[in-house]
């Protein structure tokens, strides 16, 4: 499935964009949206911290004290269907979300040729930022 073709609010993936079409048009689809239209801000924290919340654990679980290539990481964590997607969030980019992660102390982002590594540590002293 392609992910283009998922509503966050209803955690509902279709297969093709005539499918999402008629997903939009449900009544369902229509109540939920009618939510998010009331209180967007509400939505995109939630999604939001969802979203770090597991693309943490994902860094913890497989990748703690290993530096890995941020774009791995990333193609790992949306092959799990179950994850909140990016562009249900607050950021508009992976490198703007990565740039807060390093901004927030929470790992560490590393400048290579091929793009953005991040290296995630449980040792909070590592990240802190030098005043």
């Amino acid at each position: 499935y392609k992910q283009k073709f998922f509503c966050e609010m209803c955690k509902k993936q279709c297969k093709d964009a005539n499918g999402f079409k008629c997903h939009c048009n449900t009544e369902y689809h229509k109540q939920m949206m009618k939510l998010l239209t009331e209180n967007p801000e509400h939505f995109i924290e939630k999604y939001s911290s969802e979203f770090e919340s597991s693309f943490i654990q994902l860094l913890k679980r497989k990748y703690l004290n290993t530096p890995v290539d941020a774009c791995k990481v990333y193609s790992q964590f949306a092959h799990d269907r179950n994850n909140v997607h990016l562009n249900s969030t607050k950021w508009t980019t992976l490198t703007s979300f990565l740039q807060y992660l390093a901004n927030e102390n929470k790992c560490e982002l590393i400048k290579t040729d091929n793009g953005w590594n991040l290296l995630y540590s449980e040792d909070e002293k590592r990240f802190a930022k030098q005043v």
